[in-house]
């Protein structure tokens, strides 16, 4: 009929205008290759976000590599002064226990003195003047001292011996961080390896602008690929009015003829 040739007609010239230029096996190609780009550019998004985040958590890891060096330096240090102190306590425990063990001795004698009698002989020394007998010697402080010394001696050890320890804890988080570290360099080659051909490929520009060049690209490559997506659909759709059309003529053309017959 006369209105299936026109809606024929202007099926074929929306067609054309939706194909422009380019034959419908080359749209579809490009619809391909847009959407393989696509998934190179989502696989290049993720790589330069890991890298990214791998560079970041490197540099935390740097300043808590400088602060354990510190740490581990001012430690050892310390330590140091302990060991010297130390050294100089046990000095004044071995010394103090001298003068104690005098001190005890002097007290022996003391009490052998409380013991002498007016005109008897001195047990030690034979006289029998003893003008030294009514007098009280000092209060002897020997035995406070030695207990402040041994006091003082543990206390340096006790901090001492926390010392090593925290030395110990620090020295193996600085082991644990750098094997933290060897391993993330490893990503980061790995990485690198990866996106370099990517960006240089897609003309994306340098590792250090790369996420917003991805992103970018990747905003534009979803806009083209919707694009011939809606154009093809629409071309789909299309062929399909014109393919029913047809058929309707040729069966129209059937009848027509039986009719004759």
């Amino acid at each position: 009929s006369a209105r299936g040739v026109h809606g024929c007609h202007r099926a074929q010239r929306q067609r054309e205008e939706l194909l422009g230029e380019q034959p419908l096996p080359q749209l579809r190609r490009d619809l391909a290759e847009q959407e393989a780009r696509l998934q190179q550019l989502l696989r290049g998004n993720d790589w330069a976000k890991r890298l990214h985040a791998l560079q970041q958590e490197r540099d935390r890891h740097q300043q808590q590599g400088q602060q354990l060096l510190s740490n581990r330096q001012q430690l050892q240090e310390q330590l140091q002064h302990l060991e010297e102190q130390l050294l100089l306590r046990k000095q004044l425990v071995r010394q103090c226990e001298e003068n104690h063990q005098l001190s005890l001795r002097i007290r022996s004698y003391e009490e052998q003195r409380g013991l002498l009698q007016k005109g008897e002989p001195c047990p030690l020394c034979g006289s029998i003047d003893h003008p030294w007998q009514s007098v009280h010697p000092p209060d002897d402080d020997r035995a406070v001292e030695l207990a402040q010394a041994r006091a003082g001696l543990e206390q340096t050890q006790a901090e001492l011996a926390q010392h090593r320890e925290t030395l110990v804890v620090v020295t193996r988080d600085l082991e644990h961080l750098g094997q933290v570290q060897t391993e993330h360099g490893h990503q980061v080659a790995e990485l690198t390896e990866q996106l370099v051909p990517l960006l240089s490929e897609q003309h994306l520009g340098t590792l250090d602008t790369c996420i917003p060049a991805i992103a970018a690209a990747l905003e534009t490559g979803h806009q083209r690929a919707e694009e011939l997506r809606t154009r093809l659909a629409a071309i789909d759709t299309i062929d399909g009015q014109l393919q029913a059309v047809i058929d309707d003529m040729a069966q129209r053309i059937y009848l027509w003829h039986v009719s004759l017959y």
